[in-house]
């Protein structure tokens, strides 16, 4: 029995207005994409930066997510760009990956809400802010 295929996607979501919320609806939203596959390989770069020193304004973040759009491209994957409009980093995700002729797919708000994910609510050190 031949392993089926690889689907690759990038997960273009908004980060830098609430980067811990953030970070937590997009596993949310990764985890509905694979569900029940094992076909699916997700890129989310929310949580690729827990692991960066240098703040998400730096350049090494913006190379990371250009890698990755870049090797997702490669291999035949899609960008999905989760809600009904665009964050000025999202934007800048949407221009490489259609520049790299990647193909894109959206999540609309709709979906995002019957999965609950505007239900997650800051944590407290968010809200200190």
């Amino acid at each position: 029995m031949q392993k089926p295929k690889t689907i690759w996607l990038y997960l273009c979501y908004p980060f830098a207005d609430y980067p811990e919320r953030r970070r937590r609806q997009a596993a949310i939203i990764a985890n509905h994409l694979i569900y029940g596959r094992q076909d699916v390989a997700v890129f989310v770069p929310h949580l690729a930066f827990m692991y960066l020193d240098e703040g998400i304004n730096e350049p090494l973040p913006l190379r990371l997510r250009r890698d990755a759009i870049e090797m997702i491209s490669a291999r035949k994957g899609e960008l999905v760009i989760c809600g009904d409009s665009a964050a000025d980093s999202m934007k800048v995700e949407i221009e490489y990956a259609d520049k790299h002729g990647m193909p894109m797919t959206s999540l609309p708000g709709l979906v995002l809400e019957s999965w609950g994910i505007f239900e997650i609510e800051d944590t407290e050190e968010e809200v200190q802010k």
